[in-house]
């Protein structure tokens, strides 16, 4: 099985990640427009105001869509290598080294399999609630009793300042960092925010707002969802031992000529990578030889017994 089918299936798993990555900001571009035009409702109008947000939710449906276009083709190309490196173990005669060779790189190529199920899930899921939004606003006619009372305009008020103030306290740039602890607590403050969009939804009683609430707590559940499965495709990362070059850090087959265990994807990392790696090098060198010499002897001495026994009976 060719070590370059795997680094082609881990770099289109990576670049499926990076298209997530952009789309999630750019999801939350959506956020930041919809509540600028939201404050301008007043202004043009609650009907135009609506269908401003019909098209932001076809904007999302369509991005969506193609986020889940892209991952299905991504997990075609990981099924067909899977099918094909399933195909080879199964085959009689493989040395030791050769089937543990197999065996990890069936359970790496499984384990992009399995992250593109969950995230073809996710999307799917956010795909039909949007649909499900957009028919409620397509469908909405404004009624007079879309006005909020004194007591609820303050309550509204007062909700939406919690919510402002958690969302003070996400960090963007978090979500890229390898700190899964730091992104674990931005996590945490993204789900509270969620929940309290939630509660909001549930509990606003003009219609108008109630689908205005409903388009907010939306856009922060996909938020939250794509989100999230960026934090589980890092920790899936971490968990299967995905091999990167120690270096830049991009997928690799290739491992150190020397020691055969540090993995390096070109000459020019190496090159970088030598004055830091020489000393480990040397020592899983002098560590291998021994074993190896050690190994030597003792079949040597078998031998010599094996030689000696014949001779006496002889």
């Amino acid at each position: 099985m060719s070590v370059r089918a795997i680094q082609v299936a881990q770099e289109a798993d990576h670049r499926a990640m990076i298209v997530v990555v952009e789309s999630v900001v750019e999801i939350y571009g959506f956020i930041e427009s919809m509540g600028d035009k939201m404050g301008e409702a007043q202004e043009v109008g609650v009907q135009v105001f609506l269908n401003t947000v019909s098209e932001y939710a076809e904007s999302i449906i369509t991005k969506l869509n193609g986020l889940l276009s892209n991952i299905k083709a991504n997990f075609s190309t990981i099924g067909t290598l899977r099918s094909a490196i399933s195909a080879v173990r199964e085959q009689p005669g493989h040395s030791t080294n050769n089937k543990i060779s197999l065996d990890k790189k069936y359970l790496l190529v499984e384990a992009m399999a399995n992250r593109s199920i969950a995230s073809a899930r996710v999307f799917m899921g956010l795909i039909r609630e949007w649909n499900e939004f957009k028919t409620l606003i397509d469908s909405y006619t404004p009624t007079s009793d879309d006005t909020l009372t004194p007591e609820e305009r303050t309550q509204f008020a007062e909700q939406l300042k919690e919510i402002r103030t958690l969302e003070e306290t996400l960090d963007l740039v978090s979500w890229d960092s390898p700190d899964l602890t730091t992104a674990s607590a931005s996590l945490d403050n993204l789900r509270r925010i969620v929940e309290k969009r939630e509660a909001i939804k549930n509990s606003v009683r003009p219609p108008y707002y109630k689908i205005m609430t409903t388009g907010f707590y939306l856009h922060m559940k996909t938020y939250l969802e794509t989100i999230k499965l960026l934090h589980r495709m890092q920790v899936k990362d971490v968990e299967t031992d995905v091999v990167s070059c120690a270096v830049c850090h991009k997928p690799t087959g290739s491992l150190c000529a020397g020691c055969q265990e540090r993995p390096i994807c070109s000459r020019a990392c190496q090159v970088v990578d030598w004055p830091t790696h020489k000393a480990e090098c040397k020592r899983i060198r002098a560590a291998k030889s021994a074993a190896a010499g050690a190994g030597t002897a003792r079949k040597s001495r078998r031998a010599r017994k094996t030689r000696k026994g014949k001779n006496s009976r002889k």
